[in-house]
């Protein structure tokens, strides 16, 4: 962080400020940075929706390959067992 003279009123300005602290005079370039990061942050949930979402599709398809289709996809792709012993119920 760097600090530079304020052309409006010469007062030391920190060069990642939006505007001179002293007299309010607006930086070229900082609103332009502030504004774009502030865009990809509210992307971001959007982003990790649409992850979401293809996650689940591929675990769905994976499901209806596993009952359908190919039986045990599902199981091997996750590596899961289940024992005929697990299943019975307790007494």
């Amino acid at each position: 962080m760097a600090l530079s003279d304020c052309p409006e009123c010469g007062g030391m300005v920190s060069t990642e400020a939006i505007a001179c602290p002293h007299c309010g005079y607006p930086r070229k370039g900082a609103a332009k940075t502030r504004r774009s990061l502030f865009e990809v942050i509210a992307q971001l949930p959007c982003f990790i929706v649409g992850l979401l979402v293809i996650f689940f599709v591929i675990v769905v398809i994976m499901i209806l390959l596993d009952v359908y289709f190919v039986p045990g996809v599902f199981t091997k792709f996750f590596n899961l067992t289940f024992s005929q012993e697990s299943l019975e119920p307790t007494h």
